[in-house]
């Protein structure tokens, strides 16, 4: 698709209807993103950045944190990172963006740095599931596996206590991610040597 064309399309979907008009292009690329078009997602993002004010910070940060979300999508984390870090130099108190740059701090093998902006996020936000979900992954891989089973404790009772508007933001369902939080939590509890709570989590007898 030529860059004609997504910037009529970034205009068209942000001005389109009545709403965000950030949140519907950011809404029109991840359903490109889900649907497997991964590069078409990247480039109507793109387009809309292009056509932003540079003094709308609030925007643009919104607009790099659906960029860094589609380099993950994309596989490649070393993109991911550089729009994480672009939209927390726009906008700090984005929980979203620092959950960002700890996925792709994560999946580089920075453990220490994925904490760290998991941990920012958690402070902006200590009710988001997945962010607490990735701070208990990355600390098991450092071997931290009493504050992984505490993490994932606490992420169990957020998802128990969360609407279905909020799940809906995570795009799974509750019962997969109950099941994905209580695996996780067992293979900690196993490298802690607890293995009847390993097996309960595992609903095994």
């Amino acid at each position: 698709m030529r860059r004609t064309a997504l910037v009529l399309l970034a205009f068209a979907v942000a001005c389109g209807s009545a709403g965000d008009p950030v949140e519907q292009v950011l809404e029109e690329a991840q359903r490109r993103f889900e649907l497997g078009e991964i590069d078409a997602g990247l480039e109507l993002l793109a387009a809309a950045l292009e056509s932003m004010p540079p003094g709308d910070r609030e925007a643009r940060a919104r607009i790099h944190e659906g960029l860094a979300h589609g380099e993950t999508r994309r596989s490649d984390p070393e993109a991911a990172l550089v729009q994480a870090e672009r939209a927390i130099e726009l906008a700090p108190e984005h929980a979203w963006a620092w959950y960002a740059m700890g996925v792709a701090s994560n999946t580089i093998g920075d453990y220490g740095a994925a904490v760290a902006g998991f941990d920012e996020s958690l402070r902006l936000d200590p009710t988001d599931v997945k962010a607490l979900e990735w701070r208990a992954s990355t600390k098991a891989l450092l071997g931290r596996h009493e504050e992984a089973v505490r993490d994932l404790t606490r992420a169990l009772d957020e998802l128990e206590g969360a609407d279905d508007a909020r799940v809906a933001h995570w795009r799974v369902s509750r019962d997969v991610l109950a099941r994905e939080l209580r695996l996780l939590r067992a293979n900690s509890l196993e490298e802690l040597g607890r293995y009847d709570e390993a097996r309960a989590d595992r609903g095994s007898p």
